[in-house]
């Protein structure tokens, strides 16, 4: 599968890569709460204060670092599969990182 995020548009397409000249869905995400976009198309905003939140009132936060790891093996795995033109496993990377 493929997800492809354009900004500022905030146009979101998602569909199978053999099928990405067809077949594709695609819509316009928004979010109210974010007035000025800046960084990360506001979602550097709405992060720092959900932390702000979860600092003030004690609770945990929405991510936590096991998530960043996570979101880091997953990028890593994409790129390699994009650079190696092959499906590249998530616990490939995962392995080397014990």
């Amino acid at each position: 599968g493929k997800v492809e995020a354009f900004l500022p548009s905030g146009t979101v397409r998602v569909g199978q890569r053999s099928a990405f000249s067809g077949g594709v869905e695609q819509s316009v995400v928004t979010n109210d709460l974010v007035l000025v976009e800046g960084f990360h198309h506001g979602a550097s905003y709405l992060e720092h204060l959900d932390f702000l939140h979860a600092v003030k009132h004690g609770s945990p936060p929405h991510v936590t670092a096991l998530d960043g790891y996570w979101s880091v093996l997953m990028g890593a795995s994409a790129q390699l599969s994009i650079e190696q033109h092959r499906v590249v496993e998530i616990s490939e990377l995962h392995s080397l990182s014990r």
